[in-house]
């Protein structure tokens, strides 16, 4: 990891704000897309999304992960935390910047979405997390909460276990195809229950 906490910090944000905005852009723009002709879905469905998800964490993971880590999630940072692989007084200014890069990719993408006749956020639920009727299969709070929270556990021990990785000689490139893999097999598990998003 770089030495300048605000060099580390920049990372985060571009790494952070890329990931929201290209897994939740594909999850707003293009996963159900009618041709308005012949009625049929033309859009890259919940298989493509989750695809977009784990391609930008491995694409951010290995353009940056070198500088900051890599985490692009507050779930992260505490596990790093936890595990002593980073100082205690790097975890709120990370957590911070993971959530402004965040809120600033959603914005974004809100800006472009709302310049679509008939768009609206909240019936539409814009790929959002959720239970009961915002669960793509209708799945209770409960079980929501005992997906996103397992993997979000796995996740972060994975990248914990994985930035170990470096030092063992398979490299940044090893170590974000690894990033990128876990989250696309996990939101193949259980997008379909909550929508899949591994962040608190």
């Amino acid at each position: 990891m770089h030495s300048n906490l605000s060099v580390r910090l920049v990372a985060e944000f571009l790494g952070t704000f890329v990931l929201v905005f290209g897994g939740c852009g594909s999850a707003v723009f293009a996963a159900q897309v009618l041709d308005g002709s012949a009625g049929v879905n033309m859009g890259i469905g919940f298989l493509g999304v989750a695809l977009a998800f784990g391609l930008t964490v491995l694409t951010m993971a290995y353009a940056v992960g070198h500088i900051s880590g890599g985490h692009f999630n507050p779930a992260v940072t505490l596990g790093a935390l936890l595990a002593g692989r980073i100082d205690g007084r790097s975890v709120a200014p990370y957590m911070a910047v993971q959530v402004i890069g965040a809120s600033a990719a959603g914005a974004v993408l809100y800006a472009i979405a709302s310049g679509r006749e008939g768009f609206d956020a909240v019936a539409g639920g814009v790929a959002s997390n959720g239970y009961a009727e915002r669960s793509p299969d209708g799945y209770s709070l409960v079980a929501v909460l005992i997906a996103e929270t397992v993997l979000t556990a796995i996740f972060a021990a994975q990248v914990l276990d994985g930035s170990a990785g470096v030092n063992m000689g398979i490299g940044f490139l090893g170590v974000a195809l690894a990033f990128g893999l876990t989250v696309l097999t996990m939101a193949y598990a259980v997008g379909h229950i909550s929508g899949g998003h591994f962040n608190p």
